[in-house]
């Protein structure tokens, strides 16, 4: 991640329609989560510079986002002081007991 955010201009990833306060990266590199103070995270895929599905909506203002280490869930932390967590594959909430 140094390496990349040192070298400016290799992508430009648009969608959100406000402020980026977070990013991160799938343990094995090829997907890259964002979460906006739009009120959504965003999955893309990092060879393309594709966004990948639509975006994860329900929460306010997205502060924090991470991946779990098999890269099959996001979770995402917002203002509205709950943390979500979401299939990567379908885009779906995860619901917990």
């Amino acid at each position: 991640m140094l390496a990349a955010a040192s070298s400016p201009g290799i992508a430009s990833l648009t969608g959100h329609t406000d402020r980026v306060h977070a990013v991160a990266f799938s343990p094995d590199g090829r997907t890259l989560v964002s979460g906006s103070y739009d009120g959504t995270a965003r999955l893309w895929d990092v060879a393309t510079h594709r966004q990948i599905g639509a975006p994860l909506n329900g929460h306010g203002e997205v502060y924090s986002v991470a991946f779990s280490p098999h890269s099959k869930v996001v979770a995402t932390g917002a203002d509205d002081g709950m943390v979500r967590l979401w299939a990567v594959a379908g885009h779906r909430q995860i619901a917990l007991p």
